[in-house]
């Protein structure tokens, strides 16, 4: 093609117009035609039929959605279309490239995001380099029709500070799927269902935000006079779901007002209310959304007058959609902050509305005025809420039904109406009615307040979990002269943190919790506290590095009450002097931190197959070391939660560690005679390995401390290449070279386990064969071929099962040991006058004393110091002069 077709399709490219699109512009020129003809004119418009998948076809996968073009008969026509396409890879690939290298990694203007969603179908390559983009939106509407051959599904995209939408249109015409982007634009895809294609395009859209949404919308198409009289098809709903799980982790979702439809099909279809599934719909789209971030939820029931010829012959609940138990359960009802359900068929269930700030409603009768009443005085609010409500209501029929309620007139109007609903031994509620909105409020005594809430802030502070905080405050509400108020509520509303993306998540699954109806005081109101609580603490820790051993602790509690606190924790800076770990036989671990203001112990143990159980303490404060309280992380082992914890406390380490160990417990006597399993180091791979990735980070430390088991020698003796010091691999290549100053290794101490029936007769296989290297340690080549085992630093193998095998020291600046004998000191010459020192000073530094005079009488040509004795040796190599200098815990080798 020439350049003036390369240039009118360049012009098409950042128009935005798809293949086909650009095709049926350009082909009208390339024959002959001056202008070009546009869309509406090219061909009618086909009509729309229910598309049925062909049996042949599997799930698709987002780069499995390539535009297929229809085949022409024409083979010039074939021609044009493959180098069009050819064009448009080459023009995309260039767009791409640009983005990424000026950085443009959020696009905020619509034809850049219309443009993305268009090129990303082009090839699966462009469908995986439009994922590296994120997308910045205000809102975001589904609207689609499913009622026998009126098939279609429209997504508008609303950019932020915009009022007019962008629409993406997707009809289905026999089995292709046309895609029409504003009106005009349009792409066609072979052999697809177009509510799968738009469900598609909706994920890689809600996948991609930048940032939360003001409002996800979900509608269907009115009903109008022509349609047949039939509910839609609502299976888009479960083809978002199966997509979403597929592609979308729980929560990933962000936006904060989901408005949603149901129909009322299924309230035609079964006997009895109860079992009806509307709602169920709902759960399709709710559980990803990220609880906090959603603070509205809008629920609407698409208008079927026109389609229910006969009324609904059951009771008035029968008539309305009715939330289920799984969508009362989740986090995101929970925590909504506002409810609109501004519907006369949502059925208002106000004993599960008690946690909200606000709701929304279309009206409010004198009997449902008097359903609030019932369920207030039984479910009181748990804090101040108002309830705004869009057609007037009745005033005066309110206070004709409940005399005792005190009327304001203005000029013979009623202007308010206040209601007082006492209640048994507890605070009474106040209902103060306007003539579209009501306040709720309990009148609390601020003094029970205060000392419920300096209760649980003592717990808080001990890191009483919240189930066993509950349990402490029935108890001690229950020898109280008097009752306090049963539904006293944080000063606070919990509101939604600052957000940063966590550059690790431990994947732990947080608790839920349900509040049981008999309990004095709910469950959900201790929650609320300790969300205040954690809030108020983070808010005095931020910006702040944390040295005190009390707050390090704390924070690692508060990480774990919920999701958000989680990611909140990612903020904050912390400096340890010294991390340790240890790893018990029971599957016990115990991780110890130190910093410039004392030491603190985090212990991990199991409870049942699928429970840990942590106990946190300050051993500064607790010098007995006893246990205060427990938290229970459901479902995980205690070697991956004390891997989520570790891998949190290395990365938020503010500066060098001054030293990371990893050790065994000793043997004991209630101990089984078995070697420690040291598998839980593998998890501590994976989880640092997960965080690396993602945060491309390795850990600043100067000295490392790792024990060692021998029991894979004692597994199969006659194997030549054992692999006991593979396990030093698993932490050492996470560490920075250029900061490791010390490595030391130490070995369990075994005697008890290698002399039990079990290990006897292969430990005295092994001591006969006369070879050191069979019963002692000794570096594999994975780890003498690691860059931290080449730095020039100090080795301390002070352990007598650790074998001195000087041709793996050779580069090292000193060499810290027990002891050493003649005959070791032999073996370091002959290795070390072969590789002599060059630029600096070799040391051999040992715990037990050398006798001079021994030495002297081993080495006749020496001189003698005072406390040193020097003897001069020639290297094997260069032949230059090396002096070696003995003390007594001491030998030095230099180059003259």
């Amino acid at each position: 093609m020439d350049e003036q077709v390369r240039s009118f399709l360049l012009e098409r490219f950042n128009a935005v117009d798809s293949i086909d699109q650009a095709y049926l512009d350009l082909l009208p020129i390339l024959r002959g035609r001056v202008i070009p003809i546009e869309a509406d004119e090219s061909e009618p418009e086909p009509g729309f039929v229910a598309y049925e998948p062909p049996r042949f076809y599997g799930p698709p996968r987002f780069s499995d959605r390539i535009e297929n073009y229809a085949s022409r008969e024409d083979d010039e026509d074939r021609y044009y279309l493959n180098s069009i396409r050819d064009l448009y890879n080459e023009f995309a690939l260039e767009k791409f490239t640009r983005l990424k290298e000026n950085g443009e990694k959020v696009l905020t203007k619509m034809k850049d995001i219309l443009q993305l969603i268009t090129l990303r179908r082009i090839t699966r390559a462009f469908s995986e380099l439009a994922n590296w983009f994120e997308i910045r939106l205000e809102r975001v509407k589904f609207e689609f029709a499913s009622v026998d051959d009126d098939q279609w599904v429209r997504i508008d995209m609303t950019e932020e500070g915009e009022d007019l939408s962008t629409s993406i249109l997707y009809l289905q015409h026999r089995e292709n799927v046309f895609v029409s982007y504003n009106g005009r634009n349009f792409s066609r895809i072979h052999n697809r269902d177009h509510k799968e294609i738009a469900a598609f395009d909706l994920a890689f859209i809600l996948r991609r935000l930048e940032q939360p949404l003001k409002e996800l919308k979900f509608c269907i198409k009115p009903y109008e006079k022509n349609d047949l009289k039939l509910f839609p098809n609502l299976d888009v709903y479960s083809i978002i779901d199966s997509i979403l799980r597929d592609y979308v982790h729980p929560y990933q979702i962000r936006t904060q007002r989901l408005n949603f439809m149901f129909t009322r099909e299924q309230r035609f279809k079964s006997i009895r209310c109860e079992d009806c599934w509307d709602s169920e719909e709902l759960m399709c789209i709710l559980k990803y959304l990220e609880p906090g971030t959603l603070k509205c939820l809008a629920l609407r029931v698409w208008d079927d007058r026109l389609v229910v010829t006969l009324p609904i012959r059951k009771c008035e609940m029968c008539q309305m959609i009715i939330m289920r138990i799984t969508i009362l359960a989740t986090e995101q009802w929970k925590r909504l902050e506002a409810l609109d359900i501004r519907d006369l068929h949502v059925f208002k269930n106000w004993s599960r509305f008690t946690h909200l700030q606000r709701i929304n409603l279309l009206s409010f009768s004198v009997q449902e005025v008097r359903q609030a009443r019932l369920t207030f005085k039984e479910y009181p609010p748990r804090r101040e809420y108002q309830i705004t409500v869009e057609e007037p209501m009745n005033l005066v029929g309110i206070q004709h039904a409940y005399p005792e309620t005190n009327i304001h007139l203005v000029g013979g109007f009623p202007e308010n109406l206040n209601m007082i609903l006492e209640r048994h031994f507890q605070k009474p509620i106040e209902m103060e009615f306007t003539t579209n909105a009501v306040h709720v409020h309990i009148w609390n005594r601020n003094e029970d307040h205060l000392k419920m809430r300096s209760y649980l802030l003592d717990k808080f502070k001990k890191r009483v979990p919240i189930r066993l905080a509950h349990e402490y405050l029935i108890s001690w509400t229950s020898i109280l002269t008097h009752e306090l108020v049963p539904q006293v509520q944080p000063r606070v509303r919990i509101g939604n943190l600052p957000r940063t993306r966590p550059c690790f998540f431990c994947g732990e699954t947080f608790e839920e919790f349900e509040d049981n109806e008999t309990d004095r005081y709910r469950l959900t109101m201790v929650r609320d506290f300790y969300e205040e609580f954690a809030e108020e603490f983070f808010a005095s820790i931020e910006n702040i590095i944390q040295e005190n051993v009390d707050d390090i602790l704390q924070l690692m509690f508060c990480r774990r009450l919920s999701k958000r606190f989680s990611e909140q924790s990612n903020t904050i800076a912390i400096e340890m002097k010294q991390l340790k770990v240890t790893i018990f036989p029971n599957k016990e671990f115990h991780i110890k931190i130190k910093t410039g203001f004392g030491w603190g112990r985090i212990v991990y143990f199991p409870k049942g197959p699928d429970t840990c159980i942590a106990y946190y303490w300050d051993e500064q404060d607790c010098p007995q070391a006893g246990v205060l309280y427990k938290t229970v992380v459901k479902n995980r082992m205690p070697c991956f939660v004390a891997a989520s914890d570790l891998t949190f406390l290395i990365r938020r380490q503010s500066g060098i560690l001054d030293e990371l160990e990893f050790t065994l417990d000793p043997w004991r006597e209630t101990h089984p005679l078995e070697f420690p399993d040291i598998s839980a180091l593998e998890v501590f791979d994976e989880f640092l390995q997960a965080s690396a990735e993602k945060c491309l980070e390795t850990i600043p430390v100067q000295k490392l401390t790792f024990m060692f088991t021998r029991e894979k020698r004692f597994q199969d003796p006659e194997e030549e290449q054992w692999q006991d010091s593979h396990a030093l691999w698993f932490i050492l290549k996470y560490l920075i070279t250029d900061d490791l100053a010390i490595l030391a290794l130490r070995v369990w101490d075994d005697k008890k386990v290698v002399n039990s029936e079990k290990y006897r007769g292969t430990y005295e296989r092994l001591k006969q064969t006369g070879i050191e290297g069979r019963l002692k340690m000794f570096m594999n080549d994975t780890i003498t071929a690691m860059d931290q085992w080449r730095r020039r630093m100090t080795l301390d193998i002070r352990d007598d099962l650790l074998m001195k095998n000087w041709q793996q020291f050779t580069h090292f600046m000193e060499v810290q040991v027990k002891s050493m004998s003649n005959e070791e000191i032999d073996a370091a010459f002959a290795v070390l006058l072969q590789n002599p020192p060059e630029d600096f000073e070799y040391g051999i530094q040992m715990d037990t004393p050398l006798s001079l005079n021994a030495i002297g009488e081993h080495f006749q040509d020496h001189e003698r110091n005072c406390d040193t004795l020097t003897i001069r040796r020639e290297s094997f190599i260069n032949f230059r002069l090396v002096y070696i200098d003995f003390t007594k815990y001491r030998i030095s080798f230099f180059v003259e």
